[in-house]
């Protein structure tokens, strides 16, 4: 319940949306930025998302850029991780993002994406560190943020590393 009210979490009984969850996301003015609906109950589209810009910073309203940011994939993701989480709903910075982040530069950057986006995660890596903002990343399990929830995604975010060298070169390699 308490998820429910701080992302105030809906349902659609009708219309385009029908039977889907809507999580909405507010900017800093809470005015609402994006949304995404997800189905409740496994019929078609896992998720269905509207024609829009997704460059915005997603629950903004809920971000305290003098604490250290997390950032994840989806929204599930954020919402498992709860505190100042911002979700990139994929695996890319939004230009909205990558600005605000070179502006309020947060004491540090956490890049907690799935095991499957790590070529991902170390260029936002790279492009953070690039523009001088401090950036750790998670080191990926077999589940994500959503599935392991709060307590284990916090576990894994305390023992995030600073990525070498080593790492970025093997990433580089791989993209060939």
């Amino acid at each position: 319940m308490e998820d429910i009210y701080r992302y105030q979490i809906g349902y659609c009984d009708d219309g385009k949306y029908k039977n889907r969850i809507v999580i909405p996301s507010f900017d800093k003015n809470m005015q609402v930025n994006y949304f995404v609906t997800r189905t409740y109950y496994d019929e078609g589209m896992k998720y269905k998302n509207p024609p829009a810009s997704r460059n915005n910073i997603i629950f903004e309203n809920l971000i305290n850029w003098k604490m250290p940011v997390v950032l994840v994939e989806g929204m599930f993701d954020a919402i498992a991780v709860r505190r100042n989480c911002i979700p990139l709903l994929g695996k890319i910075l939004s230009e909205k993002l990558k600005q605000t982040l070179v502006e309020k530069k947060p004491p540090m950057v956490y890049v907690m994406l799935d095991n499957d986006a790590q070529k991902e995660a170390l260029q936002i890596e790279n492009y953070l560190k690039s523009v001088n903002v401090n950036v750790k990343l998670v080191v990926p399990t077999e589940k994500d943020a959503g599935e392991m929830g709060f307590e284990q995604s916090w576990v894994n975010i305390n023992n995030a590393i600073n990525s070498n060298f080593t790492d970025m070169v093997g990433t580089k390699l791989q993209m060939v």
